[in-house]
């Protein structure tokens, strides 16, 4: 009996929490004419703004979620896309419901900023393959060693003032993206020197392609943490194979609450 209480206890509590959709934004979220309107509305967005054709997949889509209490938030709608060129770019768009004077719902603002972050999802892509042998050689210079994360921001990841110079880099995305290029290795490198951010406006200086590199504090404690995060830092300094970066190396704090975190840049590709 006890049992049964407290599972119905917290079947109920996670209820609340979570909340549920109103009966009206449920219909709406099934109704198909709906969602052949996300979905040509996305595809009409992709090829004016973006010049990019997308596949929306509104039977999938689900509702939002806030950071409040219920979590359930059913004035949005969130749809899984894809890009149709490759390589394939998955994101997606919200959709907000916009309710008439008459109390009937229908579709709002249409949310398409994910699709700005495909320049760095290409960029990444094309620096993890172009260099994949020399950035595995550097995971095995220690056993505890392993990339955490590569990021590149693209042209069109920031915010300009001037949406006119947007539009101009998201074309030119478009073109060699469309065209195929971002999967031909000749062209890696010039690709990503002409879609990569190169000056850091927040700091009025040189932007690179980050690479963040961990490194698990050693059990034994004879092994010298230091010298080990040293060791990594020399390979990376003398390395003629890994590829222009910021590179850094991060160790997690010990029982005296010290972490280890140093710096390398590497400014120019490999010949």
């Amino acid at each position: 009996m006890k049992k049964y209480f407290f599972g119905t206890l917290l079947f109920l509590l996670s209820l609340l929490l979570i909340g549920c959709a109103s009966k009206e934004a449920k219909q709406f979220k099934n109704n198909k004419e709906v969602q052949d309107e996300i979905e040509e509305t996305i595809k009409a967005i992709g090829k004016d703004e973006f010049a990019l054709d997308l596949d929306p997949n509104a039977k999938k889509m689900k509702f939002g979620r806030q950071n409040g209490i219920p979590l359930v938030d059913d004035k949005k709608l969130i749809v899984p896309v894809e890009t149709t060129g490759k390589p394939v770019y998955s994101f997606d768009v919200t959709i907000h419901i916009r309710k008439q004077q008459d109390g009937t719902l229908q579709v709002g603002e249409v949310e398409m900023r994910n699709l700005d972050q495909l320049g760095n999802f290409l960029l990444e892509d094309l620096y993890a393959k172009k260099f994949k042998k020399p950035l595995k050689q550097l995971e095995k210079v220690d056993p505890d060693l392993s990339i955490y994360t590569i990021r590149i921001d693209s042209l069109t990841a920031i915010h300009y003032d001037d949406e006119d110079e947007l539009e101009q880099y998201r074309k030119a995305l478009a073109e060699d993206y469309n065209a195929g290029n971002f999967t031909k290795p000749d062209q890696f490198i010039t690709l990503i020197d002409k879609h990569r951010l190169k000056e850091d406006l927040s700091i009025d200086g040189i932007y690179l392609p980050e690479v963040s590199i961990q490194v698990k504090r050693p059990e034994n404690a004879k092994i010298d943490s230091e010298e080990k995060v040293q060791k990594i830092i020399q390979y990376i300094e003398e390395s003629h194979d890994l590829p222009l970066g910021d590179y850094s190396v991060s160790m997690p704090s010990d029982k005296n609450h010290t972490s280890i975190y140093e710096t390398v840049r590497k400014q120019e590709w490999p010949q």
